[in-house]
C-alpha cells in the first residue's frame, strides 16, 4: 500500500512537471503562451505499485530569459486518470496550484511547490515537494524522475514516495514544443 501510494503521487507530480517544464524558454512561443503536457510513457509510476494511465498538465510561460538561457512559468492545472494502487482504483489530486517550473539553458528543469493527494479507498496521504526533469532532444518529451515527501496522511503510505513519468508537450495549436 505504501508503495502504491507514493506511486500515484509521483506520478501526479511527473505530469505537472514535464509538462511546466518544456513551456518556458522555447523557440517559437512567448510569454503568456499556453502548453500542455501529456503523458506519453505507458504510464507514471509511482513508487512500485501505484500508477496512473493518464494525466495531462498545462500553464503559461512566465518568463523567458532568452534563447538558450531557459526560463519558466506556473503550472496552472493538473489531472490524473486510469490511476490504480495495487490493482485497485484510486484517485491522486493536484492541490495548491499553480506550481513553479524553472529550467535552465541545458533543459534541466525543476518543478517546486507540488501538492498531491492519493486516496484509496479509506486510506488518503498528501505529498509534497520539487522534482526534476530533462528534455530529451532525441524524443521532444520531458522525462521526470524525483521523489516526493508526505506531509499528511497515514503513515501507511511511507515517508516519501518515487516519481517517474514521461511528457509530450505541445502549445495551444498541438505543435510540439522545443527548447
Amino acid at each position: 500500500m505504501r508503495k502504491f501510494l507514493g506511486a500515484a503521487l509521483a506520478a501526479a507530480t511527473a505530469g505537472v512537471m514535464l509538462f511546466s517544464a518544456n513551456a518556458a524558454a522555447l523557440d517559437g512561443i512567448s510569454v503568456g503562451d499556453p502548453v500542455i503536457g501529456t503523458l506519453v510513457s505507458p504510464q507514471i509510476q509511482l513508487g512500485s505499485i501505484s500508477h496512473c494511465t493518464g494525466s495531462t498538465v498545462s500553464g503559461v510561460v512566465g518568463y523567458d530569459n532568452g534563447v538558450g538561457n531557459g526560463g519558466g512559468g506556473p503550472v496552472t492545472a493538473a489531472s490524473f486518470s486510469g490511476c490504480r494502487t495495487l490493482g485497485s482504483s484510486s484517485t491522486v489530486t493536484a492541490n495548491g496550484l499553480p506550481w513553479a517550473l524553472d529550467i535552465d539553458g541545458a533543459g534541466n528543469m525543476t518543478l517546486s511547490d507540488i501538492n498531491v493527494t492519493l486516496r484509496w479507498g479509506l486510506l488518503s496521504c498528501t505529498f509534497e515537494g520539487a522534482v526534476s526533469g530533462l528534455y530529451d532532444p532525441m524524443s521532444g518529451d520531458v522525462v521526470l524522475s524525483g521523489s516526493l515527501t508526505r506531509t499528511a496522511g497515514s503513515s501507511l503510505c511511507g515517508s516519501s514516495q518515487p516519481v517517474v513519468g514521461t511528457y509530450n508537450v505541445v502549445d495551444q495549436f498541438g505543435v510540439p514544443v522545443q527548447l
